[in-house]
């Protein structure tokens, strides 16, 4: 069976995470993407970014013009939660290194709204800024600090058929 529509976009977030170069224009150069996820003591380069999932919701409702139906492909219009949780090096500056990372997650994703793959193929219908979480220096290296991100992610898929987006 075909990935489904959610895997291909978290394949397609990773490949845009990968895109962060300063090269590019960017502040930092993204050294590591982990999926799934890793502890902060298993990290070798930096910046070092972890990627999960949270709540999905579907915005179809029992009327109206996205009705939920099995026998017509019915399209589902569904959000969830992406987390990224980024770790920068910095002993000096750690407040400055959490938000060039924070600037340069919130302009790829910005300019790369629709989460195009490595393709340039739209993945999503949207993909917007919800909200970040600083966090100070790692208590095991002082040098470590980082912010937790997240983003909120609207695609469409076929209720019968979870690997087709519209």
């Amino acid at each position: 069976m075909a990935d489904s529509v959610r895997e291909k976009i978290f394949a397609a977030i990773i490949y845009g995470l990968k895109q962060i170069t300063t090269a590019s224009g960017y502040n930092y150069t993204v050294r590591q993407v982990y999926d799934p996820p890793i502890g902060i003591d298993d990290m070798k380069e930096y910046p070092a970014i972890n990627i999960d999932d949270g709540d999905e919701n579907c915005a179809n409702s029992s009327t109206g013009n996205h009705l939920q139906t099995g026998g017509n492909e019915a399209l589902l219009h569904n959000s969830f939660t992406v987390i990224l949780d980024c770790v920068v090096s910095d002993i000096n500056f750690p407040r400055k290194a959490r938000n060039k990372i924070l600037a340069d997650i919130q302009r790829y994703f910005g300019i790369h709204w629709n989460i195009p793959d490595n393709s340039g193929i739209p993945t999503a219908f949207n993909c917007f800024y919800q909200r970040s979480t600083p966090w100070g220096v790692y208590e095991k290296r002082k040098d470590l600090t980082g912010i937790t991100i997240e983003y909120i992610v609207w695609y469409r898929q076929y209720l019968t058929n979870p690997s087709q987006s519209s």
